[in-house]
């Protein structure tokens, strides 16, 4: 600024544009090249800024996809899992059709469960309604339960707490009830087409309490055999979670599978192999 006010003064001595005139131009081309100065610097923020949000969106799609590439994997140990077990109980080559009917079944409710555990709905309600809904299909394959003869009457009680179990911890979850549903279709309710299924996830402290349990003529009647794949199942699910596995009778009466685990996700460690 000050050359421009020597340049103002030179020009006025030598009889050029006065000073009057020339100084309000050069004081307005000043405060022009000052405002696109500070544009310039607005449009570099504006684009450093962007250029950060751009970093930063990358970065979580990149997570997201570890996150998937995780859960794929940690899904496809789980059914080798399932099916290793299956195999194992396979003592008749005649018997293999059974065995694969039952695995594909088997495969069927993973696959539902993970698609009711990963909708963008997925919300506090989203647990019970999961578990209603698996409880109610493995009555409903055996011609039981809500929808169908109405006969077996379903109860679902989950704590505010455990409404938002983790998906992996929730998919170990569903598959005991899964299995334990399965077993009091087949021996408590199966002869009278009638009872009452009661499945409870209750918070107790620093545990969660998982109890399913029927009103049939309970153990050992009603109990899994050693030809059935449901009790092994139930207790490698219960490992999954760090957990003690009981199955037998009931308070008041029938039978119950009781499974007690930790309530932090992070005290109850899961290894995809433990199936």
């Amino acid at each position: 600024m000050g050359s421009a006010v020597l340049l103002v003064a030179a020009s006025s001595t030598q009889g050029g544009v006065p000073w009057n005139v020339l100084l309000p131009a050069v004081l307005a081309a000043g405060a022009l090249a000052g405002l696109q100065i500070t544009l310039m610097r607005s449009r570099l923020r504006r684009r450093r800024d962007e250029a950060e949000r751009l970093r930063a969106l990358l970065e979580e799609e990149r997570a997201l996809l570890r996150e998937m590439q995780h859960r794929i994997a940690n899904a496809l140990q789980f059914l080798a899992s399932l099916l290793s077990l299956q195999a194992e109980r396979i003592n008749d080559p005649d018997a293999a059709r059974d065995a694969l009917a039952d695995a594909a079944s088997r495969l069927g409710t993973v696959a539902r469960i993970h698609r009711r555990l990963h909708e963008p709905r997925l919300s506090g309600a989203a647990l019970p309604d999961l578990l209603r809904d698996i409880a109610a299909g493995m009555l409903a394959a055996r011609g039981l339960g809500p929808g169908l003869s109405d006969k077996v009457q379903l109860t679902i009680d989950v704590a505010d707490a455990a409404r938002r179990l983790d998906p992996i911890r929730a998919t170990a979850v569903a598959m005991i009830v899964a299995e334990a549903a399965t077993n009091a279709a087949k021996h408590a309710f199966d002869a009278t087409g009638r009872g009452h299924l009661r499945v409870v996830l209750d918070h107790r402290d620093a545990e969660f309490v998982l109890a399913v349990a029927d009103d049939g003529p309970g153990p050992p009647d009603a109990g899994p055999t050693g030809e059935s794949l449901g009790l092994p199942v139930m207790q490698a699910m219960a490992r999954r979670l760090a957990g003690q596995f009981r199955f037998g009778p009931g308070a008041t009466g029938g039978a119950e599978v009781l499974v007690t685990f930790p309530a932090r996700a992070d005290a109850s460690p899961i290894d995809a192999a433990a199936a």
